[in-house]
């Protein structure tokens, strides 16, 4: 979330950024409020984990909508990785 979030502040649009972050935040209370009594801890942890999906999810929408991009530009490409991997590679190497 907080990559995408920088991008889009970058880009002059942080107010869209807050957008996502609100929805996390508002989901982190609700599932908070529904799960804790319940469940506990547990619930807590599930709440939490449903609230960054959430709030990554929503931030990966505003990003895709507001900088004209397409939701593959976010996934690795195989040649991506293969530089990663050379790059880590020649890093470690003596």
């Amino acid at each position: 979330m907080k990559l995408l979030a920088n991008v889009l502040t970058a880009q002059r649009k942080p107010m869209v950024a807050n957008s996502a972050i609100a929805v996390a935040f508002v989901a982190t209370i609700a599932l908070d409020l529904l799960l804790i009594p319940s469940h506990g801890g547990l619930g807590a942890a599930i709440a939490s984990t449903i609230a960054y999906l959430a709030g990554g999810i929503a931030v990966a929408v505003i990003f895709v909508r507001a900088l004209d991009a397409r939701f593959g530009d976010l996934v690795p490409r195989v040649s991506d990785v293969r530089k990663l991997t050379l790059r880590l590679r020649s890093s470690t190497s003596p």
